[in-house]
């Protein structure tokens, strides 16, 4: 995408960026911001520099160490069910739309209703 002339690439600090606030269409951090001291401040530093209602695409690593021991449990079935689906090459794209059509999605719409209502849909504090 970097030759497109529409799409500019910032690697630098969040307040180095320079970036102005609602001037963004889509934002990408793969794995930095749970290094932040904290990570919920700068995803709402994040937020603010996006169009409203446009995507934040994010991945952020979870300790699992003050978690209980049925969602360490429940991570690992997922992480073996993960690497099972990366293994079958022809319908790996089937299966993986088939997931994110039947849990993922109504998760997203649930969390927006919960939103919505004014309850928190965090399930855990979001800086460590």
């Amino acid at each position: 995408m970097a030759e497109q002339p529409t799409v500019e690439f910032h690697q630098v600090s969040l307040a180095a960026s320079g970036l102005s606030p609602n001037s963004q269409d889509f934002g990408y951090c793969l794995g930095l911001l749970h290094h932040m001291p904290d990570t919920a401040a700068a995803i709402r530093f994040c937020a603010v520099l996006f169009k409203h209602r446009l995507p934040l695409l994010l991945h952020l690593r979870y300790a699992f160490d003050n978690c209980p021991r049925w969602l360490r449990w429940l991570w690992r079935l997922s992480y073996a069910f993960r690497t099972l689906i990366l293994r079958l090459t022809p319908p790996k794209h089937l299966i993986t739309d088939l997931i994110a059509l039947s849990i993922y999605w109504p998760l997203a719409r649930l969390a927006r209703l919960a939103e919505r209502m004014g309850l928190s849909v965090a399930p855990f504090p979001l800086s460590h």
